[in-house]
């Protein structure tokens, strides 16, 4: 600190910007905002480039100045004119997004190319994951690999992540799935949640390394420790199951709630079960209406499924049958195969709707399709019992048996 101090009053402008961070982020000084952006000023009126970078960023986010896009894309060009790096990613960001400028995504991938010449890795990773869905730019597979791979020799946690998955499936790149880990192992590293997680499936299924149990646990548990949702909900199912860990299901409630909590709608399906059944936990209707609720207002296809099942018998909600029905059908129609199969019975027996064996048939061997046994079971069961030459079915009524064949 005594040493930026000196460099700032000596009108060392790069000393001026690092000591302007330190009032910003309030390291080593009390938080002053409205001195860094001051120092930040002094830097960049010397022609200081990162001073003119970290200014554009006060009045991009409104941090000690009242914000402004406009200033903060004038401040960006300025040094990305001059070559910054950085400069040019932030006014890349800054064409995308339309904030300063007119939304121009021609200059936006024009900046953060150069960007990527300077070297900058955020540029790297972020135009690596445009190339790869098509998104402003041509998709090309290749690209993106090689921009991950850029990114991940910088040391970029994300880029790592990304040239991982490429390398587990070969795609853009040849499939070597000890690389992937060991990418993902560079990228756990460096404290990336995402990748600890990844990791984290690949020793609970023995992917490119010895299957252990255990080392599985403590990477969803780093996850989870750094309140990552789904390192808490890995690391909730491992307490469930006893993998890796001994079987508590307190442990694993409290980790499903916690998850549920941060939004996680895995964990928040899994709690409705969990209630919904009284498995690992006192059977409580009510909870397990109200995670359901939460997940299946978030589209889930299970949580509505499970909730139908709840309209359907009027366990713990007044008894709905149309709502069922209208639960079943959409999840269904996500692609639900248990949600298909109830749906078909509701078609069978006339539960909520009318009854349309025809209809039930087509949900069943839908269901079936999905490799869903009671799919596969209903559907031969009523073919069986069917004419063969049934309406609309001829030449498709052919039973399948539940075992596929």
């Amino acid at each position: 600190m005594e040493l930026f101090r000196r460099a700032s009053a000596q009108n060392d402008s790069d000393g001026k910007v690092e000591l302007g961070v330190c009032f910003r982020d309030g390291l080593g000084v009390v938080e002053n905002r409205d001195e860094a952006v001051d120092l930040f000023r002094q830097a960049a009126e010397s022609g200081n480039t990162t001073g003119l970078v970290y200014l554009g960023f006060c009045y991009r986010d409104g941090v000690g100045v009242e914000q402004s896009y406009e200033e903060a894309a004038n401040l960006f060009r300025t040094a990305a004119e001059d070559g910054d790096g950085d400069a040019q990613y932030a006014l890349g960001q800054s064409y995308f997004l339309g904030r300063g400028v007119a939304q121009d995504s021609e200059q936006g991938v024009r900046w953060y190319q150069a960007a990527v010449i300077n070297g900058v890795e955020f540029a790297m990773f972020t135009l690596g994951c445009m190339h790869y869905d098509g998104h402003c730019v041509e998709e090309n597979k290749e690209k993106a690999a090689e921009l991950f791979r850029l990114a991940a020799d910088n040391g970029h946690a994300g880029g790592q992540l990304r040239l991982a998955e490429c390398h587990f499936e070969g795609i853009g790149v040849e499939k070597n799935v000890g690389l992937a880990v060991l990418l993902l192992q560079q990228a756990a590293e460096s404290g990336d949640s995402e990748a600890r997680i990844r990791l984290g499936f690949c020793f609970q299924g023995g992917e490119g390394v010895e299957k252990n149990p255990q080392e599985a646990t403590r990477m969803f548990r780093m996850a989870a420790e750094s309140g990552n949702s789904y390192g808490l909900f890995n690391l909730a199912n491992c307490y469930l199951r006893g993998d890796g860990v001994e079987e508590n299901d307190e442990e694993a409630l409290r980790l499903y709630k916690l998850a549920a909590e941060e939004g996680n709608v895995h964990a928040q399906v899994r709690l409705g079960a969990l209630y919904k059944t009284g498995l690992a936990t006192e059977k409580n209707v009510e909870e397990a209406v109200r995670f359901l609720n939460l997940a299946a207002e978030r589209d889930d296809p299970s949580a509505k499924m499970l909730l139908g099942d709840l309209y359907e018998t009027g366990e713990g909600v007044e008894r709905d049958l149309t709502k069922a029905v209208n639960l079943y059908r959409a999840a269904a129609e996500s692609g639900h195969a248990g949600a298909m199969v109830n749906l078909g019975n509701c078609y069978r027996d006339g539960i909520g709707v009318e009854a349309d064996e025809e209809e039930a048939v087509k949900l069943f061997r839908e269901a079936s399709d999905l490799g869903d046994i009671d799919g596969q079971f209903f559907s031969w069961t009523m073919l069986q019992a069917w004419d063969r030459s049934c309406p609309g079915l001829s030449g498709s009524c052919a039973p399948v048996s539940p075992s596929g064949g």
